[in-house]
Order: C-alpha cells, then structure tokens, then sequence
C-alpha cells in the first residue's frame, strides 16, 4: 500500500497582467502558494491556494500555516480512498483556498497513480460533452472594455462577464456603458454582470433592474450583500447567487427561488470553497434546477485545471468562467491542457491534472 511521503510548499508571487477582482477592490498583483504531496513511489500531486485580497477571508500566511507538513495528517490508505480521506474533520477546518489546495493535490496524486483525469476520480465517469468557457471582458466603465469583449467573440467565446461597482454615482454611466456595448456588438451573445455584493437590499430597486434589463443580460451575479439574498425576493431579472454560498440561510433560499423566478444560476469558486465542497454545491445546484457556473479567483495555472477538472466532472453546467486571464501572468508559464481550445474546457490528454510539474518558485 503506497503511503505519502512527503509535502512541499512553494511560494509564487507576480504582476498580473491588468488588474482584478471586483470592480471596486481590485488588485494588481497576486500570491499563491504551490503545494506539491509525493508518495513513497515518487509520484506527485499539485494544488494550489491563491486566496485574493479584499475578497478572501484568509490571508496567504495563514495558509502557508495551514499547509506545513501537511502529508503528517493524512491516515494510511489515503491514496487508496482519497475521497473518504478528504472527508476527514481536520481538511474541512482548513481555511478554503487551503482546503482547495490540499484536495486537488490528493486527488491529483491518486488520479496520476490511477491513470485518470481528475474529473473521472470525482465523478466516477468520463466527462460526456465539452463545457463552454464565458469570457472576462473587465469592469463596465473601463477603456478597453470594447475591446476585450470583441476579442472574446472573435475566439469563438460567446458569453461575457462584466463587473460593475455597485456605486451610485457610477451606476447611470455603467448602464449606457453597457447598452453601448450591445449596440457595438450586435449578435446572440450573452451578457452577465457581477456586481460581487455591492448592493444593499434597499438599493436593488426594481428601476436599478429594470434600467439593467436595457442591456439584456443573463443574469445579474450576487447583487446584494451576503445574507440579504433573501430579503430581495421576485425582480426584473433573474439573478444567480455567488458569496452568499457561504451563507446557508441564503443558499436554502436560492435553491427554492428557481420554483418562483429568483435565483437561476449558483456561481462556484473552488478556490473559496475548495474542491469537493464545490462539487457538493454544483450537484445541489443542479439537483435544484439551477445553472452551474464554475468559475476562478485570478488564480494560477494549478487553480485553473482543478476548475475545469471539476466542470467536467459535474452534470451540464453552464458556460464557465475560466477563460484564460490576467492573474496568470504572476506565475510560470505552463500549459493548461484543458484550455487549448478557446471556446470550450476539454478533458486533458494526461492522468490527473494533466499539467506537467511546476516547481520554480520566487521570493516572498
């Protein structure tokens, strides 16, 4: 029975490429620690925790604590059941892009040892269709915003995500902004917006919806604060829930609102509430009759293909958001298999993550 050997932590920090995070808190740098597992027949796993500032609760330092020696932890037979080991208390107690980090490294390890991808390991099944990628194109009010949306449907992308920041003195120009937008690039494509909580429920009028609607979009991504979702109740448009995954008051709210018009999607971080938590919401979700959209924190190369992986592996989401993005540029450039093509996430050629090893790190 092969056993863990051994655990270790790298940490990459970098310029992004432009900034990100939300519209009103966003960054232009990013940190991530690179966690490597590697068992006593040298074989190896990779995660990754990047948590985002002014978005994450934890910082990366105490994630670099949370993952010291981490193999020590593990029970015997780990390998053999990496599932039932991840359902160990210790892992759920884990802050959760440490948590993301420690089960995809597992699950990469016993899937290389297994000769499958990821998403087979969690879903017990080959991926049976492609998954639609939507593309980042930036914050309403930024200068390249045509620019970047253009570029997404000229690759073949067909759904674009934008950002607002919820501010009142900035709303009337982020709506003609966007109605702007639709009229530049005409066509079926879909639009979301995110507004990442930035409303009160007292702001979230009907009119702020209906002047919205202008621009038809999808769907509007957690418009008011955690907590608030269910004071909001039936509006204009269809909304999808977001942060407020992480509130369970909310989540039992949104996944009944389907039956009466509310919540239509449930937009998941794997990197917030780490991979088999994700997995468990996007079946929830989907159970419920909820679109499923998988989707990243500006995170790095590792992060990316554990999303996809665990797109692939969950029932027909909706188009993801893991297009590639400037948050990658802080790390090495590597090969994200799932990616090659720009329009859709396809299963890796390789087991596991199908990534080769990335191992250089830089100085904190």
């Amino acid at each position: 029975m092969a056993r863990l050997a051994a655990s270790h932590v790298a940490v990459h920090a970098g310029d992004a490429a432009g900034p990100v995070g939300a519209a009103r808190a966003r960054v232009s740098a990013r940190r991530g620690a690179l966690l490597t597992l590697t068992d006593d027949r040298g074989a190896w796993g990779q995660g990754e925790a990047s948590p985002l500032p002014g978005y994450s609760r934890e910082a990366l330092d105490a994630v670099l604590s949370a993952l010291a020696d981490v193999h020590l932890r593990f029970e015997e037979g780990a390998l053999d059941d990496p599932l039932r080991a991840l359902a160990a208390p210790w892992v759920g107690a884990l802050p959760g892009s440490a948590r993301f980090a420690v089960e995809t490294a597992l699950c990469d390890l016993a899937a290389r040892r297994r000769g499958v991808p990821l998403h087979v390991l969690l879903a017990g099944r080959a991926a049976s269709a492609f998954v639609p990628v939507n593309a980042y194109a930036g914050a309403a009010l930024d200068a390249g915003l045509l620019d970047a949306a253009s570029d997404a449907l000229v690759r073949g992308v067909t759904t674009v995500k934008v950002k607002l920041t919820g501010a009142e003195a900035d709303f009337a120009r982020e709506v003609e902004a966007l109605v702007a937008l639709r009229r530049a690039l005409p066509g079926a494509w879909r639009l979301r917006l995110d507004l990442n909580g930035a409303w009160r429920v007292a702001e979230a009028t009907p009119e702020r919806f209906a002047s919205l609607a202008r621009c038809a979009p999808e769907f509007v991504e957690q418009p008011v604060v955690v907590g608030a979702l269910r004071a909001l109740g039936w509006r204009q448009l269809p909304w999808a829930i977001d942060e407020s995954l992480e509130d369970p008051d909310d989540v039992a709210y949104a996944l009944a609102r389907r039956q009466s018009g509310g919540c239509c999607a449930a937009v998941i971080k794997p990197a917030v509430h780490g991979l088999l938590g994700a997995l468990d919401l996007g079946r929830r979700a989907h159970a419920a009759g909820l679109g499923v959209v998988v989707t990243h924190l500006f995170d790095g190369p590792v992060a990316l293909a554990a999303a996809c992986e665990l797109a692939l592996s969950l029932p027909a989401p909706w188009a993801c958001g893991l297009d590639r993005h400037a948050g990658l540029a802080a790390w090495p450039a590597v090969e994200v298999p799932q990616r090659e093509d720009p329009r859709f996430i396809t299963p890796a050629r390789g087991p596991g993550l199908g990534l080769a090893r990335l191992d250089a790190a830089v100085p904190r």
